[in-house]
């Protein structure tokens, strides 16, 4: 994904940027199996400046992007000014990339279906050297319980989504730890590629 200016305000970036990004993504995927689906992915960003976007997606290839959000999104993702503002201008790569793009989020019709099914939130909390850690909530179909929490790395984290390295390996090794329902993280693996 592009960097964005630091001066980037979160309405500027939902309502004129992610369409394009969209638009560029939607044009490299194979839509056809999405037909008749509908999927929504919100976007709460906290604090000063922030504010709340949701992203409805139908067909696989038609994107409104609705100011002040939904009820009970798909999936639901929360995070800070200065977390979203620091994945946006390239300081945390990779992260927005994988919530805001087609390929990403249009994974196919048995990827939809699996995150349609899911209940409960993750907490992601990943360290970034002396920086203050990055944290993401995500909240699926509108329940909070069960919860779940990582807490990895940054680069891992991004590994683990490029499917360079496990999250069983991850953990194994000590580079990752969770709390909470293991089930729900065992439900989470393929969408969050843990």
């Amino acid at each position: 994904m592009a960097t964005f200016p630091e001066d980037i305000s979160v309405k500027d970036f939902f309502l004129n940027e992610v369409p394009k990004i969209f638009e560029e993504g939607a044009q490299k995927v194979k839509t056809e199996e999405l037909a008749g689906t509908e999927f929504t992915v919100q976007f709460n960003i906290t604090g000063e400046g922030g504010g709340n976007y949701a992203l409805k997606i139908t067909d696989g290839k038609n994107l409104e992007i609705i100011e002040g959000g939904v009820e009970k999104p798909n999936i639901l993702i929360e995070l800070s000014e200065k977390d979203w503002r620091d994945s946006i201008t390239g300081k945390v790569p990779g992260v927005m990339d994988q919530m805001t793009n087609v390929e990403q989020i249009g994974g196919g019709k048995e990827q939809l279906n699996t995150v349609k099914n899911v209940a409960g939130s993750l907490n992601l909390e990943l360290t970034r050297g002396d920086q203050e850690p990055f944290k993401v909530k995500m909240v699926f179909n509108g329940s909070e319980t069960p919860s779940v929490s990582l807490k990895m790395a940054l680069d891992d984290y991004i590994k683990m989504v490029k499917k360079e390295v496990s999250g069983p390996d991850l953990f194994m090794s000590g580079k990752m730890s969770f709390e909470g329902d293991m089930t729900l993280l065992l439900q989470l693996q393929n969408i969050i590629g843990a």
